[in-house]
């Protein structure tokens, strides 16, 4: 093989290279989807990564840590080009952020659990006057999806889900909202709790996963949306997505 030839080989690799377009995916812990733990990090969010990087050779999808909060102002400054399982009543549209948002792929809610003890649904219906534990930087139905909004009960924000349960479990709070999706899996494990709990028929709210993508995202929503098609059949994603 001659230099000229082997030039060309190199230079079509390294085009091949420079070709491929690095996608930002911001992620803060939101179990079950992505979750940090004693500094690991797990989640279904990891596997949907995965899959759409072996499904196509043009984009090459890498997570970007950010926390609840700071999420708003990473994406707006440009540090991740979209996130996942997002929805737009989650202080977005408050801050009057400027986003491309795709349509839903997803759906999920928020139970209201609390400590059995002879207890009924009036008991998770009725917040006022009691110990809440939610997560902190999370958005709630009660409270209208404003973040440390006035209301007429003891409100304690934590870290953790699970942590939650827990504190209810040892009488260190009355009411605790935890996402569905996480309840069904922290049962799956913990399957002698489900019976010391009551949990709600109602929802504190329903929402739709979205996509949301910076105006200066390096892939549009319309691609985004085709490429998880192409995923939605996969272990990881058979029983989340919804199309």
């Amino acid at each position: 093989m001659n230099s000229f030839i082997k030039f060309l080989i190199a230079f079509s690799f390294s085009i091949s290279i420079f070709a491929i377009k690095d996608i930002l995916v911001g992620a803060y812990h939101f179990p079950p989807f992505y979750i940090k733990k004693h500094g690991a990090q797990s989640g279904v969010l990891f596997e949907i990564i995965e899959e759409l990087n072996k499904v196509q050779n043009k984009y090459r999808f890498k997570i970007i840590e950010t926390s609840a909060r700071r999420r708003y102002r990473d994406f707006t400054s440009n540090q991740f080009d979209m996130i996942l399982f997002e929805s737009p009543k989650w202080g977005w549209r408050e801050r009057h952020i400027d986003y491309v948002m795709t349509p839903p792929f997803s759906f999920g809610g928020e139970k209201v659990i609390a400590l059995k003890e002879g207890r009924n649904q009036t008991y998770l219906k009725q917040l006022e006057k009691k110990t809440i534990l939610l997560f902190d930087g999370y958005h709630y139905g009660f409270l209208d999806y404003k973040i440390n909004k006035k209301f007429d009960a003891k409100i304690i924000y934590t870290n953790s889900h699970e942590g939650n349960i827990l504190s209810l479990l040892k009488g260190r709070g009355d009411i605790a909202i935890v996402t569905e999706s996480y309840l069904n899996i922290f049962f799956e494990k913990n399957s002698e709790v489900r019976e010391k709990l009551i949990i709600s028929e109602h929802y504190d709210q329903k929402y739709d996963h979205r996509v949301l993508l910076t105006k200066s995202s390096r892939i549009s929503k319309d691609m985004v949306m085709s490429l998880l098609r192409q995923i939605k059949d996969r272990s990881c994603c058979r029983k989340l997505f919804k199309f």
